[in-house]
């Protein structure tokens, strides 16, 4: 399986619903599929995650983020690590991308991250947990053939504070104390 179909694959089934456009363009030489070229600090709280993305490529960067409850981990490690090595076709996973896809809790895009700049996006989390597994994703917006495509996607666990409304977050704002 070429770097094109894992990547379409791979875009697709993790980032369902993404609007994003990491998969747009790409160069291997800037980002090349190296996660640790877009270090990146995570936070949850009351019910919101909030990722915080540094591109040390040498182009700007489109990023983005999906969450999984905690548990998926082993599953969205193993479909990353197929990509990252491209030793086995994706098609091996197609039962654990179809649950992961079930399994998405929120998504944000991350976008236009300039060189040498850190930039933020949030998701309020579904679920009500204390922690979350991330999936990180980003390529480089540089223009290139398709056949230059670097994606690089990084998993990760966030821990914090569980919302307290029905669909995990409840932000009152300045009318909380107003509120029984």
């Amino acid at each position: 399986m070429t770097i094109q179909s894992r990547a379409a694959l791979v875009g697709v089934a993790l980032a369902a619903g993404m609007a994003t456009t990491i998969c747009m363009g790409g160069h291997a030489s800037a980002a090349s599929g190296d996660p640790a070229v877009f270090p990146h600090t995570a936070s949850l709280v009351s019910g919101k995650v909030t990722v915080s993305i540094t591109n040390k490529a040498a182009a700007p960067a489109n990023c983005g983020f999906t969450l999984y409850p905690s548990t998926a981990k082993t599953q969205v490690d193993d479909v990353v690590t197929a990509y990252q090595r491209g030793d086995r076709p994706l098609t091996d996973f197609s039962d654990a991308i179809a649950q992961l896809t079930a399994e998405q809790l929120g998504t944000a895009d991350i976008s236009g991250i300039a060189v040498n700049a850190s930039k933020s996006g949030s998701t309020g989390a579904k679920g009500g947990s204390t922690s979350y597994y991330v999936l990180q994703q980003c390529a480089t917006t540089q223009e290139a053939s398709i056949s230059d495509l670097s994606l690089a996607m990084d998993g990760y666990l966030v821990e914090g504070t569980a919302g307290t409304g029905g669909n995990g977050s409840l932000d009152t704002g300045s009318l909380g104390s107003l509120l029984p």
